[in-house]
């Protein structure tokens, strides 16, 4: 199926065709041992290398989410309502509009532990950056 390969040590985007639900393959292509899947591009979804902040620093944005993603990512088809992977549908142009390569200013700092008191009581994690860029024509 069609896939969309997101590369920001070349900071290229290129077509590429993969199996549905081949995560071994998969892994071997975004070079990672663990997957996350991001669910922020409307009828698609971001495969992503879930120990990516801590493993690489070769950044990448999408319009649709505030902070950097670490590494390569694969953009497939989001097919409800089960959830499951499809071939992407979204044209290279638009993923090149939508994406922003970041260079060697923007590093990541580590991880923020932030306790809200409740109720409920609440523990999350911040990712701590520098040098995040703001998109153009807007104030993100």
């Amino acid at each position: 199926m069609r896939a969309l390969l997101i590369d920001p040590y070349e900071q290229k985007i290129s077509e590429t065709e993969v199996q549905k639900n081949e995560f071994k393959y998969i892994r071997a292509l975004l070079g990672c041992d663990y997957l996350d899947f991001f669910y922020r591009i409307p009828g698609h979804m971001l495969i992503i290398n879930d120990m990516g902040l801590m493993e690489v620093n070769k950044y990448f944005m999408i319009r649709t989410y505030s902070e950097p993603l670490a590494g390569k990512a694969l953009l497939v088809g989001f097919v409800p309502p089960d959830g499951d992977m499809g071939p992407a549908t979204m044209s290279l142009e638009e993923l090149q509009t939508n994406l922003k390569f970041l260079g060697p200013e923007t590093k990541f700092l580590g991880m923020r532990t932030i306790t809200e008191e409740g109720p409920p009581f609440v523990i999350r994690n911040e990712a701590q950056w520098e040098g995040i860029p703001k998109w153009k024509g807007t104030d993100k």
